[in-house]
């Protein structure tokens, strides 16, 4: 089945239950060839996208490892049930003995000739076929479809379970640019599709977690929230940076003192340089800067900006935009070749 929106993992475990037509959470890892814990991290992201059910009938157990599964089918449209006391088709009023209608005391007959219209508590046809309607409070409530690109976040949050993801895992996991990722998981939070993970000390980038509710549940472009008393809207509070009483004593949250200006660019281009010719990632660029510097948490984002800055400036050039990969340009002396 083709759901682009779905991840990856998500993808295998639907396409194993299609072959399978019904299977607990196990038959599905074997069926898939993911872990059990994967797999049931990816029926509860299909289940929050109404793909998958469980099946009728299935005890569901504490834990959910023996819950029979199955594709979910749209429910069937619901019809009102027939009156018993409604008045017969027009068909059958064309059936009706004349000097039928001078009889108002007169039991219909069971065929359904004479007396029909003014049997029982003589309504008009018009006000038999306005209450035949289903009640406002019957009818069945129309879900809207998820949006394709939370689903898609929402399932990649899926995939990374209690541990979390940062958003550059995300935007590359889900293939969307950082600006859509970070509106989409504005929206996700304030519908409580998505939570963020608190921050641990040394820690350097937010990392967000599955929330309970659903990815159909989401607006993916909510109105701001207004305060009740004035109707100002409410901005998101920023975390504000540490004052601290002279340069010298600015620390990081990981014991490291920031970089001076320019100087994360210059560790970015030299890193490039002693590897000529060959195409890096930013991510990559990061952990080698992060080893040669004894551990210290470098953002792959920060190394991003820089790299990008660098290539305007001519030091360096861009390989390839997806996935972006930069590259120091190599001569014809230190190619690698000589």
């Amino acid at each position: 089945m083709e759901h682009p929106a779905l991840s990856p993992t998500a993808k295998a475990v639907l396409d194993a239950l299609v072959e399978l037509g019904q299977g607990t959470a196990e038959e599905l890892a074997e069926k898939s060839g993911k872990s059990r814990a994967t797999t049931g991290r990816a029926v509860k992201a299909l289940h929050d996208a109404g793909l998958v059910a469980p099946a009728e009938g299935a005890d569901a157990s504490s834990d959910g490892t023996s819950t029979q599964w199955v594709v979910a089918t749209p429910p069937p449209t619901e019809q009102p049930a027939p009156d018993p006391e409604a008045v017969p088709t027009r068909e059958s009023e064309t059936n009706t003995e004349p000097g039928a209608d001078d009889s108002s005391d007169q039991a219909p007959q069971p065929d359904g000739d004479g007396g029909a219209e003014d049997s029982d508590d003589g309504r008009g046809r018009d006000d038999v076929e306005q209450n035949d309607q289903p009640a406002p409070d019957q009818v069945a409530p129309v879900s809207r479809p998820g949006d394709r690109k939370v689903m898609a976040i929402k399932g990649v949050l899926s995939d990374h379970g209690d541990n979390g993801a940062t958003l550059d895992t995300i935007v590359q996991d889900s293939g969307f640019g950082h600006a859509t990722v970070i509106r989409l998981l504005a929206a996700m939070e304030q519908a409580d599709a998505a939570r963020r993970i608190p921050q641990q000390d040394g820690e350097s980038s937010q990392r967000w977690m599955a929330g309970p509710a659903r990815a159909s549940a989401v607006d993916p472009n909510p109105a701001p929230p207004r305060c009740q008393t004035c109707g100002q809207v409410i901005r998101a509070a920023r975390t504000p940076r540490p004052v601290t009483a002279g340069a010298a004593e600015t620390v990081n949250t990981d014991g490291n003192r920031p970089f001076a200006k320019g100087e994360l660019e210059a560790l970015t281009v030299g890193y490039l340089a002693a590897r000529p010719g060959q195409p890096l990632s930013p991510q990559e660029i990061a952990h080698g800067i992060s080893e040669e510097l004894g551990g210290r948490d470098v953002s792959s984002g920060a190394v991003r900006n820089n790299c990008a800055k660098a290539a305007l400036a001519g030091r360096i050039r861009l390989h390839t935009e997806t996935p972006q990969r930069f590259v120091y340009p190599a001569t014809g002396s230190d190619d690698g070749n000589s």
